[in-house]
């Protein structure tokens, strides 16, 4: 799944980047939206509001979203990664924290399981058609990426330097296929 030895001289699509900041927006009654008025500062709550968004003028309204600094995947292609401004990455968490957000859906041991073997697989069948499996190594526990933050960031802010690991041809392509299988759900066809 991951490179052995020397890691590639230039970014590549699916190399995992250590402790970068990405933010992620809260469920709709809990994040704020923040307004001058006059000369005071006052914070909203997003559902609480009859006019949603109101910035005017091309004038940017400010919106307080949550942030944590984790380990992250680079998802654009790797030709997009040298020439394009922005790129697609998404954050990468423990196995274990995807065992604790089944468990509170209510999940069975059972039924845990099965999903966790299933993302292991990386079969067409996965039921968890949302994230891509990390097997551990000796720079991270076992983990995932979870498409559903993907997030674009600008090239220049990504330092080769916090590169911890690449994946290996064969990992890439099982990457491209999750996130094709995420992005365009694709049907067979008999």
């Amino acid at each position: 799944m991951y490179i052995n030895g020397v890691q590639p001289a230039e970014l590549l699509q699916g190399d995992i980047i250590k402790e970068y900041p990405f933010c992620y927006i809260p469920k709709l009654d809990d994040y704020l939206i923040v307004r001058a008025e006059q000369d005071l500062v006052k914070t909203y709550q997003f559902g609480s509001l009859e006019s949603k968004y109101i910035a005017e003028n091309n004038r940017e309204e400010q919106v307080i979203v949550n942030s944590k600094i984790g380990n992250i995947m680079l998802l654009s292609q790797t030709c997009d990664l040298q020439r394009r401004p922005k790129i697609m990455a998404a954050p990468i968490f423990p196995v274990s924290h995807l065992k604790t957000i089944l468990e509170e859906e209510g999940n069975t041991e059972q039924q845990i399981n099965g999903k966790i073997n299933s993302l292991k697989a990386v079969r067409a069948d996965s039921q968890l058609k949302y994230y891509f499996y990390l097997p551990a190594n000796g720079f991270m526990p076992e983990s995932y990426v979870d498409f559903n933050l993907v997030f674009s960031i600008p090239r220049e802010n990504i330092d080769i330097s916090n590169r911890i690991q690449s994946l290996s041809d064969r990992g890439r392509h099982w990457l491209s296929y999750k996130v094709i299988e995420f992005f365009g759900r694709p049907v067979e066809i008999n």
